[in-house]
Order: C-alpha cells, then sequence, then structure tokens
C-alpha cells in the first residue's frame, strides 16, 4: 500500500538534493531527456532551402542556437528535435540498427 502522507522530515529527506537516489533520478533525466544533436541538421535544412534565420524563426530559436545545434555544440532535447523537423516538413523517426 502507498503511503499518502509523509513528515515534514520524511519530505525534506526525499527532496534533498544531497540525497543519493534523487541524485541518480537526476542524472537519469538529464541523460534521457537531452540528446547530444548528432544529426546531419544543415544538410537537411539546406535541402528543404531554409536558412538557419528561416529556421529559428519557426521554430521560436535564435539564428545562433540553429547554428550551435549543427555543429553539435547545444544539447537539445527529443520534444525541440521534433519541432526542429516539423519547422521542415519532416517527421522524426529514431532507428536501432546493429553496431
Amino acid at each position: 500500500m502507498k503511503k499518502e502522507f509523509y513528515s515534514l522530515e520524511e519530505t525534506k529527506k526525499m527532496f534533498d538534493m544531497d540525497n543519493l537516489e534523487v541524485k541518480n533520478l537526476k542524472e537519469e533525466l538529464k541523460n534521457e531527456t537531452y540528446i547530444i544533436s548528432e544529426i546531419p541538421l544543415s544538410e537537411i535544412r539546406k535541402a528543404q532551402n531554409l536558412t538557419q534565420a528561416e529556421l529559428a524563426e519557426k521554430v521560436g530559436l535564435s539564428q545562433t542556437d540553429i547554428s550551435k545545434i549543427e555543429k553539435g555544440k547545444k544539447r537539445i532535447t527529443i520534444s525541440r528535435l521534433q519541432e526542429l523537423a516539423n519547422g521542415m516538413g519532416m517527421d522524426v523517426h529514431i532507428t536501432f540498427v546493429p553496431r
């Protein structure tokens, strides 16, 4: 049976940033939420006849951010990747392939 109420001390402990479990969860979320942009975004954008500035305007980013993403210098979320794809009239498909 799941506990419905926690004491103040229990709550503080659960949300204590020094709590190892919380640190591990934060690390897992960080790793799962962000991807390193190793996609050929520049090639895809150019094939759609879009400049960095045009794509940036479509997705609500700066041209500088688009440049950093294309160079792999800015990590992006999966949802941001989907927004970029939408801005270029494309879908995102993630495929697992043998090494």
